[in-house]
């Protein structure tokens, strides 16, 4: 079986992210792999460890995104793609998708796997979409996945009224919810070992896609501008004896007209 998995590199969550003239500021920025993206790696691996299968991992911008594949290797991935072309600008989770499904058929991937969403945007769309353009069967948001010893895969999702279990057969396009486990840490013969592995770094034209038909052209949707989100109001703390506290609190919710009198 021959796994493609999507790693998109996000700004690390964790940081106090500015913004400037609408847009985030890049100094002090640190990039991470979107954490649901290395959900989906874990849950390909799995399927590696379980029978053969030929994992590769995938990442579409600039050379900053050779950190997330080289941890992709060290992971345990067998192979390793960097989609770099300067016409990617700009581009939405449409513009990607089609390019992916481009590459996808070219290579002859059995499965496509990634996170059920990027914690950058929320978007949610880039599986659905990949999907659609390759007009294979899709599962979202899964947190379980194996063979069927019937062919295609038994996985189980999250769905709006519970937990479903589904077969699906390949090729199809799966997206993983973090909720399908911890993903491995590298272990050092990993690292050491992802550093001599090759990257394959392959443009726009050496896929068969026009450069229009990503980037702002290629786009459904475009971000115009950022809004930084009102901060929290300051809580009130009350301290004090259990009596005086219950009094001062139900006096502040009825004066300030919390409370009906």
């Amino acid at each position: 079986m021959k796994i493609l998995v999507c790693l998109k590199q996000v700004v690390d969550v964790e940081l106090n992210i500015q913004l400037k003239d609408g847009q985030i500021a890049d100094q002090g920025l640190r990039y991470v792999i979107n954490a649901y993206d290395e959900s989906a790696l874990e849950a390909a691996l799995q399927l590696k460890d379980a029978a053969e299968a030929d994992v590769t991992v995938l990442s579409i911008g600039p050379d900053r995104v050779l950190e997330a594949l080289r941890k992709g290797l060290s992971m345990g991935a067998d192979r390793a793609i960097h989609l770099k072309d300067d016409a990617f600008a700009g581009s939405d989770s449409y513009a990607f998708a089609k390019a992916v499904s481009e590459l996808a058929k070219a290579r002859g991937y059995d499965l496509v796997v990634m996170g059920k969403q990027a914690q950058d945007t929320d978007a949610a769309q880039g599986g659905p979409m990949l999907a659609e353009f390759l007009d294979w069967p899709q599962v979202t948001n899964l947190i379980f996945a194996q063979r069927s010893p019937e062919g295609g895969l038994l996985v189980r999702r999250v769905g709006d009224e519970g937990k479903e279990v589904l077969t699906v057969q390949t090729p199809a396009v799966l997206t993983i919810s973090n909720d399908f486990g911890e993903a491995r840490i590298p272990t050092m013969k990993g690292i050491m070992g992802a550093k001599k592995k090759e990257i394959e770094t392959l443009s726009l034209a050496q896929i068969g896609v026009a450069a229009d038909a990503v980037g702002v052209a290629g786009s459904m949707t475009e971000i115009v501008n950022r809004e930084q989100p009102e901060g929290r109001k300051t809580g009130r703390k009350v301290t004090g004896e259990v009596g005086a506290i219950t009094r001062e609190l139900v006096n502040w919710l009825v004066n300030d007209g919390k409370l009906p009198v």
